[in-house]
């Protein structure tokens, strides 16, 4: 079962999609073709990604999202029971995402956070600091330009993932 948490625009003209996905069973990705794909295992016991090379990644919670073409369409094999995984995935733009470690500054210029535990995300700002307490499984989506915000460095008192996305491509 998937979960949209954000479409950017709406509709299915999208050039940005965050997911998250409850996998409970052997089978192949989704083709998206065009599109760039970052996946990343928030909880369980990990999956195989064998891709039609014949190349197999293995993704677990503790490891780095893995990026690749969602043309690809891996076959995915659960190591270890069902896992839930967060998916980011981009048209004519570019993006990526990062772990969100508690109390370690980001920084750089993220875009957004899905918070996987609970916790606070102080942002630095022209009047001070500002922060903002997250329950988890929260996804957090800001704008520094519109907002007045400087996005650098940024902390969260928990773990997620930072969102890291750029303006669409010419």
């Amino acid at each position: 079962m998937q979960r949209d948490l954000l479409r950017i625009p709406e509709g299915d003209a999208w050039t940005l999609r965050v997911s998250v996905a409850d996998i409970d069973r052997d089978g192949p990705f989704s083709v998206f073709p065009g599109t760039t794909r970052c996946f990343a295992v928030l909880d369980g016991g990990g999956v195989a990604l064998t891709f039609a090379d014949g190349t197999t990644v293995p993704v677990g919670p503790t490891d780095d999202a893995l990026v690749f073409d969602g043309a690809s369409a891996p076959a995915c094999s659960l190591v270890a029971g069902p896992v839930r995984a967060l998916n980011l995935m981009t048209r004519s733009r570019r993006a990526t995402l990062f772990r969100a470690v508690a109390g370690v500054a980001f920084d750089g210029a993220p875009a957004g956070l899905l918070a996987c535990t609970p916790g606070r995300l102080a942002l630095p700002g022209s009047h001070g600091e500002v922060a903002f307490d997250f329950a988890a499984d929260t996804l957090a989506w800001f704008d520094a330009a519109s907002s007045g915000l400087d996005p650098c460095p940024l902390r969260y008192s928990g773990t997620g993932w930072w969102i890291v996305a750029g303006p669409p491509l010419p």
